[in-house]
């Protein structure tokens, strides 16, 4: 069975590579995966874990001429969308606008569609349009976040990232979380300061030290900035170490006793490592509330609108989710548990 997924992404983010992986490692189960992945690096590439027996497309032309024609045929092959953020722009929407005639023909010819861990912020008319179109050629879709779900009348699942990590016995070992880890955007306009004091009263008190870690290659240079104020150690995604850099940020989350950070793949890669989280949502954005209810786990997500309070409120919320990690690993568990649910449904639509 041909089965074909484009698993195109942000190369330099980790977060792109965490949650397309366990989707490729499901299809690959019900046959022969056939990944449109453009003209990325060789290490976004590796680090996506694909076989040797997949065929790699780096030509979105012969990738989607192999696709309709085995659309058209008789024999069986299947589609699965890309999971991950959809942005509601032309170049967000190719994908879901190219393959619309696509999944119709597939619909008429009774072969598998898989829509799985995708989500949106924001719904612009237009595309909104185009996506509930394509949301009624593919039945059993399942969204990532509550307010996608909501807007497209469909089902909820966990972000496909928090399939990867730490097993429950690992999360749940007592051993020593001596670390404050902060990891914030660096593509957006923001005053550190209170995190900056927050972090650093809270680590004072509690004899824990302070690691910034960057995720994404552009966040780079506010992660060295956050390290100079804060004093702290600085762990920077270098060129083309994708792999290195996960294993790198993982093993500090498994050390941390709290994460603070504005980007949602750092903090699913920190809980399913075992560590507490403490969320910061900007632009009055409920992105990390919504994919957190989605998945079932009670993270606390701020809006620090006000700066005269944000300090006090961070620095009791730090206080306050340091001592629920017992919670968060529970939380993770139940994820994990819809995710085999999920996972199940994706292989009965693959197989028939």
């Amino acid at each position: 069975m041909k089965i074909f997924v484009p698993a195109v992404g942000q190369e330099e983010n980790i977060g792109d590579i965490i949650l397309r992986r366990p989707l490729l490692d499901w299809l690959r189960e019900s046959g022969d995966l056939h990944v449109y992945l453009g003209h990325c690096d060789t290490a976004y590439e590796t680090a996506l874990g694909l076989s040797p027996s997949d065929r790699v497309y780096r030509s979105f032309a012969r990738w989607y001429i192999a696709l309709l024609a085995s659309a058209v045929r008789r024999r069986r092959m299947a589609y699965a969308f890309k999971p991950g953020e959809i942005q509601m722009t032309l170049s967000g929407m190719k994908e879901h606008i190219a393959v619309l005639p696509v999944t119709a023909v597939m619909r008429m010819r009774r072969h598998p569609i898989v829509r799985v861990g995708a989500g949106t912020r924001d719904f612009n008319r237009f595309f909104a349009a185009i996506l509930r179109l394509g949301s009624r050629l593919t039945p059993g879709a399942r969204w990532r976040d509550t307010g996608t779900a909501a807007a497209l009348k469909g089902a909820t699942m966990p972000d496909l990232a928090f399939a990867e990590g730490a097993t429950e016995e690992e999360m749940q070992d007592e051993g020593p979380r001596d670390l404050v880890v902060v990891s914030m955007r660096g593509d957006r306009p923001a005053d550190h300061g209170p995190l900056v004091a927050a972090t650093k009263r809270f680590a004072a008190t509690q004899g824990y030290d302070v690691v910034v870690v960057s995720q994404v290659l552009r966040d780079n240079a506010l992660a060295e900035s956050l390290a100079h104020l804060l004093d702290a150690e600085v762990q920077t995604f270098g060129e083309n170490e994708h792999s290195s850099q996960e294993q790198r940020v993982r093993g500090t989350y498994r050390r941390a006793a709290v994460v603070v950070s504005d980007r949602l793949h750092v903090l699913i890669a920190a809980v399913t490592e075992g560590a507490s989280l403490v969320g910061i949502q900007s632009d009055g954005s409920k992105k990390l509330e919504r994919h957190f209810q989605a998945a079932g786990v009670q993270a606390e997500c701020l809006a620090l609108d006000s700066a005269e309070e944000a300090e006090n409120v961070l620095l009791e919320q730090l206080e306050i989710q340091r001592d629920r990690r017992r919670i968060f690993v529970d939380g993770v568990v139940r994820a994990r548990s819809n995710l085999a649910d999920v996972r199940q449904g994706v292989l009965t639509t693959c197989r028939g």
